[in-house]
């Protein structure tokens, strides 16, 4: 799902006036060129100020310095003209990232400075160049060391890029409030699978903004792999009265609702989905794994068909089209359902468990007992029976 904290953020500034908006271009730009000399408190995630609120003095008296600023600029480029040209260029380098016009999430990103400070930079070995021509290679000697110091400053920065929990805990470290880090720490515990501590950091996040439709989204995801379905349908619910034209969150509550065995409401929103997005396939699996389950084969062939159509690179499609032609005994059609899927994922022990029932069913047995023996190897739990069934015939 898209991330919300760009939203939410666009969605404020598009709230502040131009004047609001130059002013913090004004912070922003001095705070660029104030990082590059002095690159210490980094934060990963710079968060706007709170919307509704005064904005604080250090942004409201940047305009005033920033007038005083360009006038050293430009009383220094009199003299060397190559620090108007580093300035100039550094300014158009970096006019995007000021927000006069909101473009992300974040109020500053200083990890997109790289082109910007190359004016800067230019301007730095210009001076240590005129400062050696001058008083020779002695005077080398702190930039040197301003080198390494910034070398290492940099490399022990990068411990805080490791992942995304160790980034947005340090995010907390600035700003314990940040809502979206405390999410984003639940995003990462859930795509590690553990619910518990996920649902730990979205709660945590859903008390700060109540409203945040990200953390809502993946709080009911969590609800659900930990079994609260009722919990996820409601925080899905939620989030759709937050979001009505999300069809990706139609496709999430109606998996809910399947899972509780309300089909009629799944079936609901899967329509509800694809008559937002018809081009979203998640959507058409979805609906088409119900269809089968209602024994409604010709709309369930008809929806995986549309799933093809729309990606056909996911093996789950071609798996799940496997176990209805499987269902109605088409075991050929079954058996290169699978086999598919399997090209796609070759180490998915249920692929080749379902395919073993396909070759069984043909009367392959032999094809039957090898992927058999592949999915016990990838951990599938084979019922007895069904291999004693395959070992019987070979004794006959």
């Amino acid at each position: 799902l898209k991330f919300q904290a760009e939203y939410d953020a666009l969605h404020k500034m598009n709230h502040y006036d131009l004047f609001d908006r130059l002013i913090f271009a004004s912070h922003n730009l001095f705070h660029y060129f104030y990082k590059a000399i002095f690159p210490f408190h980094q934060i990963g995630y710079y968060h706007y100020p709170p919307f509704g609120e005064n904005i604080p003095l250090v942004y409201k008296i940047s305009p005033i310095g920033l007038v005083a600023f360009i006038g050293l600029i430009y009383g220094i480029g009199k003299k060397w003209d190559f620090v108007w040209f580093g300035f100039i260029f550094s300014f158009i380098s970096i006019l995007l990232m000021l927000q006069i016009i909101p473009a992300g999430s974040a109020i500053i990103a200083e990890r997109y400075t790289y082109l910007p400070y190359i004016g800067l930079y230019f301007i730095a070995g210009m001076l240590t160049y005129n400062a050696k021509q001058k008083w020779g290679n002695p005077v080398l000697l702190p930039f040197i060391i301003i080198s390494i110091l910034f070398a290492f400053k940099s490399f022990n920065r990068l411990d805080v890029w490791k992942n995304d929990l160790v980034f947005w805990n340090d995010v907390l470290k600035s700003n314990p409030l940040a809502q979206n880090a405390h999410a984003n720490i639940g995003l990462y515990y859930l795509r590690h699978e553990k619910y518990n501590e996920a649902l730990k950091a979205l709660n945590a996040s859903l008390a700060i903004y109540p409203n945040y439709y990200f953390a809502r989204t993946k709080r009911a995801t969590a609800l659900f792999h930990t079994g609260d379905i009722k919990g996820a349908i409601e925080d899905y619910t939620k989030a759709i009265q937050l979001t009505p034209n999300n069809y990706e969150l139609y496709s999430l509550r109606g998996a809910a609702y399947f899972e509780m065995g309300e089909k009629e409401k799944a079936l609901a929103d899967y329509n509800k989905g694809i008559s937002i997005e018809k081009y979203f396939y998640t959507l058409y699996l979805n609906r088409a794994v119900l269809f089968a389950s209602q024994k409604k084969y010709e709309e369930a062939f008809k929806d995986f068909k549309s799933c093809i159509h729309l990606f056909p690179y996911d093996p789950e499609v071609f798996y799940n089209r496997g176990i209805s032609y499987l269902e109605i005994k088409n075991h050929d059609k079954a058996i290169s359902d699978f086999s598919h899927a399997i090209s796609l994922k070759n180490d998915n022990g249920n692929y080749y468990h379902l395919r073993a029932y396909a070759y069984k069913y043909k009367g392959d047995y032999k094809a039957a007992k090898k992927d058999v023996g592949k999915a016990i190897e990838l951990g599938i739990i084979v019922n007895e029976g069904f291999i004693s069934s395959l070992n019987d015939f070979e004794i006959h």
